[in-house]
């Protein structure tokens, strides 16, 4: 269950001296929100040489400067009418998905003759390669869209988790969100905070259990709060 630990344990009792890894290619905003066995080994082997073989993506190299922590808050795009919260009796990404859009939809009115389009380019999004993390979370997403000038996020919580397409996954909270064909830099920095946010599988269970929108959105303020003291 622990990758890391166990390669830490066997290189002990074996007497290695070096370990040569290849990072994996999962998508740099994947790796704002779990720490990779490369990461965990780093910072538990002690005396032995960690050797790593980046697979790097045109995509990954642009990122860095962009996606350090900043001013640019979470809740700048997640109010409380954002939020649905206490969803019940859904199990599966499709319903879920469908549900956000409804209610993005909702919230951004105009967006109303676009629903369609915008769903399956989400859907799509998430059958190339799933959103849900290891903390609970998941964040369908597409970028490049026409019909907006900033981005709209909507979030709704699930007490019971819904399950990935692939079934191997759960997730409490799922976060939908689209951004601009112009203005990247706002989609990469709203991962970066998504991504402080919901750092761990304590903070994504405790937002999730909110009962009401009110409740999670003062639950969120008050985490960023927290950060912000932090830093």
């Amino acid at each position: 269950s622990d990758v890391a630990r166990a390669l830490q344990e066997f290189a002990a009792e074996e007497g290695v001296t070096h370990i040569l890894l290849g990072s994996t290619q999962r998508s740099w905003w994947e790796r704002l929100f779990a720490h990779s066995v490369v990461s965990k080994l780093l910072k538990s082997i002690g005396e032995i040489a960690v050797h790593v073989f980046p697979l790097k993506d045109v995509e990954e190299e642009r990122i860095p400067a962009l996606v350090q922590k900043s001013e640019f808050h979470f809740s700048q795009y997640v109010q409380a009418e954002n939020i649905l919260a206490s969803i019940r009796g859904v199990t599966t990404v499709e319903q879920s998905l469908a549900i956000l859009m409804d209610h993005m939809v909702r919230v951004y009115p105009t967006l109303a003759p676009h629903r369609a389009k915008l769903l399956d380019a989400v859907i799509k999004r998430e059958r190339l390669m799933s959103t849900f993390l290891e903390t609970g979370i998941a964040i369908p997403h597409a970028s490049g869209v026409e019909e907006i000038t900033d981005l709209r996020a909507v979030m709704a919580l699930f007490p019971e988790g819904i399950n990935s397409l692939g079934r191997d996954k759960k997730a409490f909270i799922v976060l939908l969100f689209i951004s601009p064909e112009i203005g990247r830099t706002n989609h990469l920095k709203f991962l970066a905070a998504t991504a402080t946010l919901f750092a761990d599988e304590t903070s994504v269970r405790e937002i999730s259990a909110c009962t009401t929108s009110i409740d999670a959105f003062e639950m969120i303020e008050r985490f960023e709060q927290l950060d912000a003291k932090v830093r």
